[in-house]
């Protein structure tokens, strides 16, 4: 698995572009991978950062793939990146994977509406708190209680083109962190490798672990 740290430049205008949608943003991360792939085969997923000063420190973007990236193709852009992109090598082992880990998890949590079979966003903390326990139950954790942290971002808005027209969706985006154990390491690596939840192509799913 390998992580990526990129450092977008605010003084960028593709990259204020992008920011206001994702959609565009997920379309440049994947040129770093070759054609014939897709999302799920590279396993990409993102997560933006919240920057303490952008102009002098760059916005950043976690990355993390099973296919190792070539970071080229942005580097070829004109004021892109803040700087070089850093990459790092991560070989999970089940055996490691046992004990307490501080975690971050941006998501977007929905439910089917049982009349309608749509799919709606979660808002209120009781079902969010439903939503990221029945996710543990299903990937091999379970979070500690009096560890999570909910913090409910803006959604985000994609403009996405679809059979020839511009398709405007609204993404909830909920932030979780605390800390969580892990109670089946097989199925808590597929999960960390592949995402948890929907909204993967805009910036959602990415687990990310710290041991403390």
């Amino acid at each position: 698995m390998i992580l990526s740290k990129l450092l977008l430049s605010p003084n960028s205008r593709l990259v204020r572009k992008e920011l206001g949608n994702q959609y565009e943003l997920h379309r440049s991360l994947m040129s770093a991978f070759p054609n014939q792939i897709n999302r799920e085969a590279a396993a990409l997923l993102y997560r933006l950062e919240s920057s303490r000063d952008p102009l002098r420190m760059g916005i950043p973007i976690l990355v993390q793939s099973i296919t190792e990236p070539d970071w080229r193709s942005l580097e070829s852009r004109t004021d892109y990146l803040f700087c070089s992109p850093v990459l790092k090598k991560v070989v999970p082992q089940p055996q490691g994977m046992q004990g307490t880990f501080r975690f971050t998890l941006r998501a977007n949590p929905t439910q089917r509406n049982s009349q309608s079979r749509k799919l709606i966003p979660i808002q209120q903390d009781v079902q969010l708190v439903e939503w990221i326990n029945s996710k543990a139950s299903q990937n091999g954790f379970s979070i500690v209680d009096e560890s999570l942290l909910i913090r409910k971002a803006p959604p985000l808005l994609i403009h996405k083109p679809e059979n020839g027209k511009m398709l405007r969706i609204q993404i909830q985006v909920t932030d979780f962190s605390g800390l969580l154990q892990i109670t089946d390491s097989q199925m808590f690596l597929q999960a960390w490798q592949t995402g948890i939840g929907r909204g993967k192509s805009f910036g959602c799913g990415m687990l990310s672990l710290a041991r403390i």
